[in-house]
This record gives C-alpha cells, structure tokens and sequence, in this order.
C-alpha cells in the first residue's frame, strides 16, 4: 500500500557513507537533551522564541489530515496535524530539538502515524503513534529501533557480542491486516575482537497492536525503491 510522506533524507542515502557515528545507546540521551533545550527556552520568556516556520506539508492518502513540520529557529523541529477540513485546532505530535531531521509518514486508513527522527551521527529512528477510539494520536512507548536490532541479531548469526553502532530505519510501508509497518534496517555494529562492521537491509514488520517486531522477506516496497 502506498503512504503519504513529509521529506527526511532516508537511510538508504546513508548504506555506502562509512560514516562513524555514535552509539545507538546516544538515543534516550538526544531526547532527555532536546527536552531540557526546551526548559531553557521555556526560562527565558516568550521574547526569546523563535517564530515556527512550515519545512515541508502534505495531506493524508485518505484525504483528511493535514501534517506539517515545522522549524523554530535552527534546532528545534516539531510535527503538527490537522483534519483537513480545519475542525478543530492543530495538535503537535512531536518535538525535537537536537537539530536533527524530522519526517512523517501516515497509513492510508490514517489510523497510524510515523515520526522518523535523526540523521548522521543519531542514526534514524521511529516513533509510532496510533489513533485512539476518541480520534486521538497517542505514542506508543516501544523503542522500535532497538528492537529491530534485537531481530536482526538473532536471525541475521551475528556474533553475541555485538552491540550496535548505528542503526538506520526506513518506513516502506502499511499493511491492513495484521495491521502493521514495514520497516528496513541497515546499519553497523562492533564486536569483540573485531572493529566495525556492517549489517543489512534487514526486513521486518512491526505490529501495532501486540507491539511485536519480527523478520519478512524482502517485500515489494523495498524492490520498488531500490528501482
């Protein structure tokens, strides 16, 4: 199935870079960072704000939401949605404020909403929101990154001791039933008595409901934009 998406510079890019990029365990830190930037921001008045300015936009496959990302200042990112007819007010989703790159992708049905973050040395990494039975986008509080990686260790015989480096998640797709998110994985890790090494494309879905991870075939989506 098709999805609308918000521009972020995807992970596929990023394969043949030999970028050395920092820990994957970085992550929680770069969202503990990004929220104390905004209790800094917050401390200095509203003087001190920046104004929001609209990076990219796009309305949902269904038609009926609207989802912008907008910049304030040079740091900070954050992804608002609307229904497309202006019922109601816009509600932000997310914020980041690491100066990372910030994207959004949204199932056909509109029932599921991606937030993938990052970008060089942070990796990409997804955040998964889903709608409520009252219309509400609520976050699930599942790292998806991490366990994708967890997957790729245990079906793709790497060695116990690896820990990952950099992980890289691309969003191909939504299916319906069970209702999930096709992920592609790429990345590298080390491993005692060896340096860094590469690893991927790794397929995987993610089921929303039961909020399990496990490995796919290579799906159509993924041919599609090797193409």
């Amino acid at each position: 199935m098709s999805i609308a998406a918000a521009t972020l510079v995807p992970p596929h890019s990023l394969r043949a870079t030999g970028a050395r990029l920092q820990p994957v365990s970085l992550t929680i830190w770069l969202k503990a960072a990004a929220i104390w930037l905004f209790g800094i921001a917050s401390l200095l008045g509203n003087d001190a704000a920046p104004a929001s300015k609209v990076l990219s936009h796009f309305t949902s496959k269904s038609g009926r939401l609207n989802v912008e990302v907008r910049g304030l200042g040079e740091d900070v990112k954050e992804v608002w949605i609307q229904r497309a007819s202006k019922q109601g007010k816009p509600t932000r989703l997310f914020r980041e404020g690491a100066g990372l790159g910030v994207g959004a992708q949204v199932s056909d049905d509109d029932s599921v909403i991606v937030v993938l973050w990052g970008g060089g040395s942070a990796g990409h990494h997804p955040e998964i929101f889903v709608r409520s039975k009252i219309g509400a986008y609520l976050r699930q509080k599942v790292e998806a990154s991490e366990m994708a990686w967890r997957v790729a260790k245990r079906t793709q015989g790497l060695p116990k001791s690896a820990d990952p480096a950099h992980l890289h998640c691309a969003v191909l797709g939504f299916r319906t039933k069970p209702r999930s998110v096709v992920f592609e994985l790429v990345g590298n890790y080390t491993a005692e008595g060896q340096g860094q090494s590469d690893f991927g494309p790794v397929y995987l879905r993610y089921l929303v409901d039961t909020r399990k991870m496990e490995i796919i075939p290579e799906p159509p989506e993924a041919k599609a934009v090797a193409e």
